[in-house]
């Protein structure tokens, strides 16, 4: 057990065991904390001591609105994992900032196991690229003269033997 607690805490990305909580119909309306690697703790704020059988909505409420909670529940109720690219989060701990994750959740008896990376700043890079080529495509547009950009066509050796049209 030891040697597995110390490849979770070596992780990078934040890793928690999640039971599920459930109302008197066996619906799952909620999750418990049983088990987090170091970094889980450190993102998230808390001790071990704090985190462990405390509640996903307790602690994070947004999981509800966002639909994150559901998608832990029907994770638990298929069996099957869930992999969300660029998931929008209105963060606890940024009120109103929207952040992105990337998120995996599996099936582990009554519960799930879950990791998480944040990835709003690629967001934000991927987002001012995207405004950078719409202003640069306006630029062109506008433009009296036609314009037009080449792409090299290159041989084995590097040296360029054609151009193929990128604009």
């Amino acid at each position: 057990m030891r040697r597995l607690r110390a490849v979770l805490d070596s992780l990078p990305d934040p890793v928690v065991l999640l039971e599920a909580v459930r109302d008197d119909d066996g619906v799952i309306v909620d999750f418990t904390y049983l088990d987090a690697n170091a970094p889980a703790l450190t993102i998230n704020r808390t001790s071990f001591d704090e985190l462990i059988g405390d509640t996903v909505l307790h602690l994070f409420p947004q999981h509800g609105p966002s639909g994150l909670l559901d998608v832990y529940a029907r994770v638990v109720e298929t069996g099957q994992p869930v992999v969300l690219n660029d998931q929008p989060y209105d963060h606890e701990f940024t009120p109103g900032q929207i952040q992105y994750f990337d998120i995996r959740a599996a099936k582990v008896g009554d519960g799930i196991t879950l990791t998480w990376r944040d990835r709003s700043e690629r967001h934000a890079d991927r987002q001012a690229l995207e405004d950078e080529r719409s202003k640069s495509r306006t630029t062109l547009d506008g433009l009296m003269d036609p314009v037009v950009l080449f792409t090299p066509v290159r041989d084995d050796g590097g040296r360029i033997v054609d151009f193929t049209f990128a604009e």
